[in-house]
């Protein structure tokens, strides 16, 4: 990938990772788009009646910065409130919960969109598909 100077500890990870969005997480219309886009996935797996109510949650749990870049109204405090303390309650909960005895992996569900499997090759919008040879290049 070519990445270049990246920091040897987590420490100064988190400081370069803290640096780069203090420049780069700006608003713009663009990432508006990007992050309705996004909340709307989340609210998609829900029911229609429920979305409404939920938008702020989901919303809440982007962090500040995050917020500002996407131009969101910045979540009421009972908001994230409310959202700490149900992962918090999820967490204890899978805790004392039993083990499963089968993993159970998000890969290995049937998926909505394609409940009989997809080829790779095939996904994409029409005018983006380019055709593959047997070896999976261009």
């Amino acid at each position: 990938m070519k990445i270049e100077n990246i920091p040897s500890t987590y420490a100064e990870f988190a400081q370069f990772n803290s640096n780069y969005e203090q420049q780069q997480f700006i608003y713009a219309d663009s990432n508006r788009r990007v992050g309705e886009s996004t909340v709307n996935l989340f609210l998609s797996w829900f029911p229609a009646v429920v979305r409404p109510l939920l938008k702020p949650v989901v919303q809440g749990m982007f962090d500040d910065r995050a917020i500002a870049a996407f131009g969101f109204t910045h979540p009421h405090s009972l908001t994230r409130n409310l959202i700490a303390q149900s992962l918090k309650i999820r967490g204890f909960l899978s805790k004392i919960m039993l083990p499963r005895n089968n993993p159970d992996f998000y890969t290995d569900s049937k998926l909505r969109s394609y409940p009989h499997g997809y080829n790779i090759q095939d996904l994409g919008p029409t005018k983006m598909l380019k055709t593959l040879n047997k070896s999976g290049e261009e």
